[in-house]
């Protein structure tokens, strides 16, 4: 349910604010008035102009009779109000009220043959009716603060330099359970996760902002947003190995077939990561003698490789390169060894 108040800063040039109620029927000239009476009581009067920034916008002044509220509503926590003693461009800045009595007079009176000065500029009158209505509108707002004065716009928090910050959710001043998030303050029951819908009041639930700008509880968040394992289909947390256009719990990463970890490199066969022996298993180059990859040179032998050193017969060890052999029961025989044995 919207609320019909407010409580907003006004900023000074200083770096100062100070906290005021916002009515809707609330006029500019409403809250310039009660800050130059409040200011009056320790100096001459002064005259104020309200200015309020949005971003993207520029900054800009009210005229008097404008209502902050406008302005406000639909923007919130965007805007930022100013007060200022300069004029805007193009306006003529008001007279000020004088400092006190002119000289050579007596009780205070004008000088001879000069005009009246005009009186201090006053806040506009407040009707009794509508002045028991900002009371009991003021008297409404529980931010645990309290009234210092009868004046239906100055909502004074009682908290120095500090005072409340505005919930990004509801606009209300937050007393207790503050929660920091997204460079923005919030009531922790007016945050939940997008998925789940827990809120952060619960001490165990972690705030976690996902990449969709949403608000995440941290096994939510992990649960969406963290890679998937290309081995376990699980969320991969922390270490990450990188392979194969996949992510991968590092004990995951293992040769396809003898599924031990690699120490360094792996070799890629049809979309699967293999040790350096197994790799070229795969790809047929092995050598059946010494079961070591063939790299370089090879001699192919009824659809096998062999290191040229180790085409040799498997009885006398002749190598058998530039000379004839003959396989029996897959073994590999020089011409004299084939005939002593196979006849």
């Amino acid at each position: 349910m919207a609320s019909d108040k407010a409580a907003v800063k006004i900023h000074f040039d200083d770096g100062t604010f100070k906290t005021f109620l916002l009515l809707p029927k609330t006029t500019a000239n409403d809250l310039t008035s009660k800050h130059a009476a409040t200011t009056s009581r320790a100096g001459p009067p002064k005259t104020y102009y309200l200015y309020y920034t949005i971003p993207g916008a520029g900054e800009k002044c009210f005229e008097g009779s404008e209502l902050p509220w406008t302005v406000w509503q639909p923007n919130q926590q965007q805007v930022k109000f100013t007060f200022k003693e300069t004029a805007p461009a193009g306006r003529s800045p008001a007279p000020a009220a004088p400092e006190g009595p002119n000289r050579g007079t007596m009780g205070g009176g004008p000088a001879p043959g000069r005009p009246a000065a005009p009186p201090p500029r006053q806040p506009p009158p407040v009707s009794e009716d509508d002045f028991d209505s900002l009371l009991n509108q003021l008297t409404d707002i529980d931010v645990g603060g309290k009234k210092t004065s009868d004046d239906p716009f100055d909502l004074d928090l009682n908290f120095g330099s500090s005072n409340l910050p505005l919930c990004s959710a509801c606009g209300e001043p937050v007393k207790n359970n503050l929660l920091n998030a997204f460079g923005l303050q919030w009531h922790k029951e007016h945050l939940a996760c997008a998925i789940c819908r827990r809120n952060f009041l619960e001490n165990d639930v972690n705030i976690v902002e996902g990449s969709d700008g949403n608000a995440y509880c941290e096994k939510d968040y992990i649960e969406k947003f963290a890679p998937r394992c290309g081995r376990c289909s699980t969320p991969v947390q922390g270490q990450c190995t990188n392979a194969l256009g996949k992510q991968w719990h590092p004990q995951c990463f293992t040769c396809a077939t003898c599924n031990e970890p690699f120490k360094g490199t792996f070799f890629e066969h049809a979309g699967q990561a293999y040790c350096d022996t197994h790799y070229y298993s795969e790809i047929g180059l092995v050598c059946p003698t010494c079961q070591k990859p063939i790299i370089g040179k090879c001699v192919k032998a009824r659809g096998q490789r062999y290191h040229p050193n180790h085409f040799q017969c498997c009885h006398c060890q002749k190598k058998l390169t530039q000379a004839e052999y003959f396989f029996h029961k897959e073994k590999i025989y020089c011409k004299q060894c084939s005939v002593v044995f196979f006849g």
